[in-house]
């Protein structure tokens, strides 16, 4: 085996060239096979039949965690704010009713923390199932108003569960 990056020829199969500290697979400038050079756009060496173009990443679907993360953010982040006005003025306005402020909002807050971190999750690809839930709690947050949880909610959720397979 050669190192792609840097053309010496490697015994075994290292993680690292020693020769130049690539990762042997890393490079575009010679061949793995015979050491010969070789450009970006050569797909099999024309000197000894490898097929030197690493096989292509599946990249359908990769927008699907991003998109539903954006989703979970465009629902939490509102129903933040919905939610510190509701614990805030609601309990100015229900001051006989002790508290009642705080039980209408403090759950809106909790969820719109949890889809804003599941959000940014989702974008990141990492910890699929702190990316559901967020998408989970963003879609309990649009139910009061039924067209966020149709149009944001449901959509992350399918999104987060389609692409599962992207995350790390």
């Amino acid at each position: 085996m050669f190192c792609r990056n840097c053309g010496k020829e490697l015994t075994g199969s290292p993680e690292f060239c020693m020769n130049c500290g690539a990762k042997p697979m890393a490079g575009t400038s010679f061949c793995p096979g015979c050491g010969a050079q070789t450009t970006p756009m050569t797909e099999i060496c024309t000197k000894c039949g490898v097929k030197v173009a690493p096989k292509a990443a599946a990249t359908g679907g990769a927008w699907m965690p991003v998109t539903a993360g954006i989703l979970d953010l465009v629902v939490g982040v509102p129903g933040l704010i919905i939610g510190m006005i509701s614990a805030v003025v609601g309990g100015f306005l229900t001051f006989f009713v002790a508290g009642l402020g705080a039980l209408i909002g403090a759950p809106m807050i909790i969820l719109s923390i949890v889809a804003i971190v599941g959000g940014i999750f989702a974008i990141r690809k990492r910890a699929w199932g702190f990316a559901l839930a967020g998408a989970i709690c963003g879609f309990a947050i649009g139910l009061p108003l039924v067209a966020p949880a149709i149009l944001f909610g449901i959509p992350a959720i399918v999104f987060t569960v389609l692409g599962k397979g992207k995350f790390e």
